[in-house]
């Protein structure tokens, strides 16, 4: 069967019979898309057969018209706007995590808020490769594809299939796929520049375009190539007042959570530094005065002379107003680059090709360093400004430093660094390079009545994070045990006018320059694919129509490698001079995190059909036609283990105003390669040992649990060979109405229900130390939970108590495992309307909204033991986990999200309003401490304008165009929350007001 060509003009329109826009998506007419070609063959995500496209499945379209009047520059920008988009992970104005962390120009995809690494990116409906960094969200790896890779001003359009595709494209695609297809039929020369700025502050930005489409050989080859070049100029914190401080507390006057100190970000970590005098305690003057507690601990604060010694903690006064030296949003350059060549071999065969490359570099500052509570700093009693210090120095001198009269050994004490911030060493400067290339080439062509398309694809991704004056821990402590004036004083404070904020007591500047070094992360994953795809749209005549089969195979091979520096990865560890004890890190706030890498091999083989079972001219009563579509795949993943997955499909149009429509599927999502080959990340959180604590209790030492501290524990997170795929199921309801009473009017909606089984996840070092009380009440205990030889101490404690004696927890393993299930359900409204306007050539308006109805994480069997045990009291009330239940509504995930455009095109004139809406949601990081009520997320909307002029033909100005566009119209400032920023960057913006203008040149 010879494959039918559809102007390229009409795809929009064809599209938007049987499915929803996700702009404004509206019949393109003739002579809107200039320097088209004319014909493209059409593909459509939802099915590789014509026959279904229109009417089984739930499409989103996006239309380079549409981009435009969104105003955006960027693929995450624009991907950001969808009604069915999440939270997005990977994001410049989200991220400001450390080192482990996803820095630099990347972003993400995350349909339904079900978490990055569920929605599949495809780019001209083939894989793309994942990003080569990846951080961690729920406390698991995460991997995606960068979405800022993508050359904006080369898309033709953007699909969204908002249902269940594992069975059409493979893992990832639980929430649904995004499609980019590439404009490769493009005819001409033309160049384009934007300027914008945000009003009132240095942020601005400016982007270079050029697309060139030409055909060679009399039109039997065809040759397109688009290129981007953006910069942008930054701004730090101070330009937005809720990002300038991190105590958001003056921001909440006149609100119930007034002065609530949630919302008081500053960290205890300052240059007014908490110590511990080891071998001493109740240290005092000769005159009474107190300088340290029972345990030897003393801190410093603000004081006349600058800093005084003080045995209790001076508190939030002298907390640290970290977020005052941040880079809000980063300066970066970006360059990417598109290009596709055909050519036609034989009447039947053709070959196409197609290059792709990307290279972003971003650069931002972040706070300084501070020493965290696993790498705690001896300073030996050597250090000249040691106020414990021997009584005479290293030549014989007397020590200047130590305090008159003190009932300390002459000999001195060493000193604990419990907590202290370098801030004397300035800013960190954290430099991110990415880059990344695809190379692609393929045949596609007829053989008898089969189409037939087959390609080989390789792509990688390579990032370098380097950041700029960390503390080597090594190097620091040399630097405290110096004996000179030049060792490093700990002991100074920081500013006290201000001392919330700088060191006006810095070291010296050559102390400081020798324990500062550069530390670098380096990141690389790659993908091979290839594929053959067997389309026969007629192998069979039903009696309601031709019967189309797809039979297809892939093999796919993934790598990454994740590279640490020397000083991370245990190469140099951190002996301490004083202690000898090691650790595995001698980077200053960073726990030790080793190399990793993995690699995995994918084979693959699908099918998909139709089945026409009632046609029109059947005349049968409320059915103008009936069909179903299946598909299956087939995927041995090496590393995983294999799977099958099937889906089912259909509609039932009841006449030319309505068309039902349904789908059923069957999904998985395999466990990404860092999830499995993760060696081992090492963090230190507080934890409650409720083992421990039950004695203490029981030996009347507490009065209850909640009564119990919690300690620093270490928890080691690590991958698992023996994870297994999340499995999913999926099911879609919908319908397309377009009444015949008004004309141009298109309505639908769909209902989606998606199941998610073996969620990988950790079980979290809380609920194992808890865990291991509820098992150590049996005579067992947990394995996970890895504790001390008993002492004759941990015998006294639990003597004449229900347990048996446990030792002090060392670490907690907490390896990645398939957990907890997931119910996502919700409904998509989608509303397109051609306005009768008769004054006008065009006028158009879109609705879409996306409603999440219930989002439940249900736990597992480890979780729901857990739950049991409360309920029947056999664990208190304080060990419950949490996590569980309904999470809708809260933290960045809206029930509500929307857009609309209305649009306009007369003669040579062109313009559109956008809204974009966010809707609101609970913070529960911030808890009302009376009511226990948490903060309210405001909604936002954003609204957008743009207004074009294109130059007619016989003017002198003739193929030149013009646009000036307004984005967040009216300024709205992000909803306040309780988040570095103040506000929730995966959900909202802080770019403010944004006036550009854009010029064109069509050669």
């Amino acid at each position: 069967m010879k494959r039918s060509l559809i102007k390229l003009s009409y795809i929009t329109a064809i599209l938007t019979a049987g499915s929803s826009p996700a702009f404004s998506s509206a019949p393109v007419q003739d002579g809107e898309q200039s320097g088209q070609q004319g014909v493209e063959e059409i593909i459509v995500t939802a099915s590789r057969l014509a026959a279904v496209n229109r009417k089984i499945s739930p499409v989103s379209v996006t239309t380079s018209q549409d981009i435009a009047a969104s105003g955006q520059l960027g693929a995450d920008d624009l991907l950001r706007l969808l009604p069915e988009a999440g939270y997005v992970a990977f994001h410049d104005q989200n991220t400001v995590g450390g080192v482990n962390s996803v820095r630099g120009d990347a972003a993400s995809m995350n349909l339904r808020g079900l978490g990055t690494g569920n929605s599949l990116f495809l780019l001209n409906g083939r894989r793309m490769v994942n990003h080569s960094s990846f951080q961690t969200e729920n406390l698991v790896p995460v991997m995606s594809p960068n979405t800022n890779e993508i050359t904006v001003a080369g898309i033709r359009q953007l699909e969204i299939l908002r249902d269940g595709a594992a069975a059409l494209y493979g893992t990832d695609a639980v929430a649904g796929v995004v499609n980019t297809l590439m404009d490769t039929a493009y005819q001409g020369v033309s160049v384009s520049g934007r300027y914008n700025f945000s009003d009132g502050t240095d942020l601005s930005e400016w982007q270079l375009n050029t697309k060139v489409g030409h055909s060679f050989n009399q039109g039997q080859g065809h040759f397109v190539f688009y290129a981007s070049y953006n910069k942008r100029d930054g701004i730090r914190t101070s330009a937005r007042d809720y990002a300038a401080t991190s105590d958001l507390r003056p921001f909440l006057v006149g609100t119930p959570f007034e002065g609530d100190s949630n919302f008081d970000n500053r960290s205890n970590r300052t240059p007014w530094g908490a110590f511990e005098a080891i071998g001493g305690a109740d240290i005092t003057l000769a005159d009474g005065t107190v300088l340290t507690d029972a345990n030897g601990r003393f801190y410093t604060e603000p004081c006349d002379q600058g800093a005084c010694l003080t045995p209790s903690n001076p508190g939030r006064g002298t907390y640290y107003d970290w977020m005052s030296g941040w880079t809000l949003i980063p300066d970066r350059e970006r360059f990417t680059a598109y290009s596709h060549v055909s050519h036609k071999v034989t009447d039947q065969i053709s070959w196409y090709g197609e290059a792709s490359y990307y290279k972003a570099s971003s650069s931002r500052n972040r706070e300084p360093s501070a020493i965290i509570s696993s790498h705690r700093i001896l300073v030996p009693a050597s250090n000249y400004w040691n106020p414990f210090g021997a009584t005479t120095l290293a030549d014989g001198s007397e020590n200047p430093n130590r305090l008159p009269d003190i009932n300390i050994p002459d000999s001195g004490l060493d000193v604990l660094l419990r907590s202290y911030r370098v801030v004397d060493g300035g800013e960190r400067t954290i430099d991110v390079d990415n880059n990344s290339f695809r190379l692609l080439s393929g045949v596609k062509g007829t053989l008898g009545a089969w189409d037939v398309d087959s390609a080989i694809l390789y792509a990688r991704s390579k990032t370098t994070d380097v950041t700029h004056n960390r503390v080597s821990n090594t190097l620091f402590q040399q630097a405290l045990a110096l004996n000179t004036p030049d060792a490093y004083n700990p002991f100074s404070g920081g500013d006290p006018v201000n001392p919330s904020l700088g060191d006006a007591t810095a070291s010296a500047e050559g102390t400081i320059d020798s324990f500062l070094v550069d530390v670098y992360r380096r990141g690389r994953t790659s993908l091979t694919l290839a594929d053959v795809k067997f389309v026969n749209q007629s192998i069979l005549n039903a009696p309601a129509g031709a019967i189309g089969l797809v039979l297809g195979a892939e093999w796919r091979r993934e790598s990454y490698t994740d590279d640490r520096d020397d000083r991370l990865d245990g190469t140099i560890p951190f002996v301490d001079l004083v202690s000898g004890q090691q650790f595995g890190s001698d980077v200053m706030n960073s726990s030790p995190t080793a190399d990793s890498r993995g690699r995995r091999h994918v084979w693959s083989v699908f099918a998909e059909a139709s089945l026409p079972l009632i046609s029109p001219d059947m005349q049968i009563p409320l059915v103008q036609s009936a069909g179903l579509n299946f598909a299956a795949r087939y995927e041995d993943i090496s590393d995983v283990g294999d799977t099958l997955k099937p889906k089912i499909s259909a509609y039932w149009t009841v006449n030319d105003t309505l068309t039902l429509r349904g789908a059923w599927s069957k999904g998985f999502r395999a466990p990404n390669l860092v999830q499995i080959n993760d060696k081992g990340i090492s963090r230190v959180n507080n934890r409650v040992d409720y083992v421990r604590c039950q004695a203490m209790l029981e030996q009347g030492l507490i009065a209850g649990l909640d009564d119990c501290s919690a300690e620093g524990t270490e928890s080691v997170r690590s991958g698992s060979e023996t994870l297994k795929p999340e499995h999913t199921k999926n099911t879609t309801f919908g319908a397309v109405f377009t009444p015949d009473f008004i004309e141009g009017l298109t309505l639908s909606v769909d209902y989606f229900d998606i199941r998610q089984q073996g969620v990988v996840g950790v079980f979290g070092d809380q609920n194992h130390i808890t865990l291991d009380l509820l098992l150590r009440a049996s005579g067992a205990e947990n394995p996970q939970v890895t504790r001390a030889a008993v002492t004759a101490a941990d015998e006294a404690l639990f003597a004449g108590t229900s347990l048996a004696a446990a030792g002090e927890i060392i670490f907690v393993a907490d390896t990645y495992s398939n957990l907890d299930n997931r119910v996502v359900q919700g409904y998509d409204f989608n509303l397109t309307y051609e306005l009768p306007v008769s004054f006008l050539e065009r006028a158009y308006l879109r609705l879409n909204a996306s409603h999440i109805s219930k989002f439940d994480q249900q736990p597992g069997a480890l979780g729901q033991q857990l739950l049991d045990a409360v309920a029947t009291g056999d664990l208190p009330g304080e060990a419950a986990p949490e996590g569980f239940g309904a999470l809708d509504g809260f933290n960045a995930r809206p029930k509500w999200r929307g857009s609309a455009t209305l649009g306009f095109k007369h003669q040579a004139w062109r313009g559109s309003v956008f809204l974009s809406h966010v809707g609101g949601f609970f913070d529960t990081s911030a808890t009302q401490n009376d009511t226990g009520a948490y903060w309210r997320v405001n909604s936002w909307t954003v609204t957008n304008l743009t207004l074009g002029y294109d130059f007619s033909e016989g003017s002198s100005l003739s193929g030149m165009s013009a646009t000036i566009g307004v984005n967040n119209v009216f300024d709205r400032d992000p909803p306040l929350a309780d988040e570095s920023f103040g506000f929730y960057g995966s959900v909202h913006s802080a770019n403010g007001r944004m006036i550009y203008l854009n010029l064109g040149y069509q050669f």
